[in-house]
């Protein structure tokens, strides 16, 4: 048997541990196969498919003319006889679970399953011989009479009655399918425990923190000088960008100067000049600063320890 970790270590170098959130999700999961969701959608889509052939066959021999009408009409019927029985499994295992569920949803749902059912039944058994021929259209028909009358089809009735019902009995498979699998009250708990754990995770990685700065009685003056070492890096860097940029004018001035005198001077290294003018100028002094935003010059104001 392959031995499991106990924890693993994130990006940034902390401990998780995975055990606990497996046993929440084995806590919680499907006791039987028949329970778990994917067997729960292969039976609704084996409903929905014997209801679309049914419908399908009463709609295509009415409407054959009109193809698009047909397969609106076949679509109408699924929701009222797949869909609104999914969602009144959800909506009945909520009120079953003590949760709060919508009653108006509920019989709109039931009234609209009423409505299309009824419908159904009375529209097949008005159509009740041209989805069953009658026995004169059926060339050697043994109920074809003797003076060649056509007579109707004595399972044409019975035809229509059961066509009708079956949608009725795909659909109360369909919705006692929902009522099983779904557990809305289940998937709450599920939610709650995972955010508690997180929680505890997050919690253990701060109580680690605070017990490492409160073990090291130093950490603030570290900080400090560490802080005090990067500002004098960035102080150091805005100097010599700052230089570039005094040189890069004085270059840009001498080509466009003319004069020979002034580009003498301005060809000289004035660097040392203006460290000790900035040296020179007390305790505060303006040092030449470099801004992203706008690639101008402006001035600001550091100590003599940064330079």
């Amino acid at each position: 048997m392959k031995k499991k970790n106990l924890w693993d270590i994130d990006s940034q170098g902390n401990l998780h541990f995975s055990t606990r959130s497996g046993k929440t999700e084995r806590a919680i999961e499907s006791r039987s196969g028949w329970e778990k969701n994917a067997m729960a959608v292969i039976v609704m889509i084996i409903c929905a498919v014997l209801d679309f052939v049914v419908f399908k066959q009463l709609f295509g021999t009415i409407l054959y003319d009109h193809l698009v009408i047909q397969y609106l009409s076949v679509i109408g019927c699924l929701i009222a006889f797949d869909l609104g029985p999914i969602y009144l499994g959800m909506e009945l295992k909520k009120e079953y679970q003590g949760l709060r569920s919508s009653r108006v949803i509920q019989i709109g749902l039931i009234a609209i399953f009423v409505m299309v059912f009824i419908g159904n039944i009375w529209l097949r058994i008005k159509v009740k011989d041209i989805l069953v021929p009658s026995n004169g259209m059926v060339a050697g028909s043994i109920f074809q009479n003797s003076n060649g009358e056509q007579t109707s089809n004595e399972i044409a009735l019975g035809y229509a009655i059961f066509s009708g019902l079956l949608p009725l009995a795909t659909s109360i498979v369909s919705g006692a399918i929902s009522f099983l699998s779904s557990n809305p009250l289940m998937t709450r708990i599920k939610n709650v425990r995972e955010q508690k754990v997180e929680m505890e995770s997050d919690l253990v990685s701060l109580n680690a923190i605070l017990a490492e700065y409160e073990s090291d009685s130093e950490i603030k003056a570290r900080l400090m000088d560490e802080d005090q070492r990067m500002l004098q890096q960035k102080v150091a860097q805005v100097m010599e960008l700052g230089l570039w940029y005094a040189d890069y004018v004085r270059e840009r001035i001498s080509e466009h100067g003319g004069e020979a005198a002034g580009t003498n001077v301005l060809a000289r290294n004035m660097h040392d000049m203006m460290l000790r003018m900035h040296l020179s100028a007390g305790e505060e002094k303006p040092v030449l600063q470099i801004t992203k935003e706008d690639n101008h010059m402006s001035k600001n104001y550091i100590n003599k320890e940064a330079i």
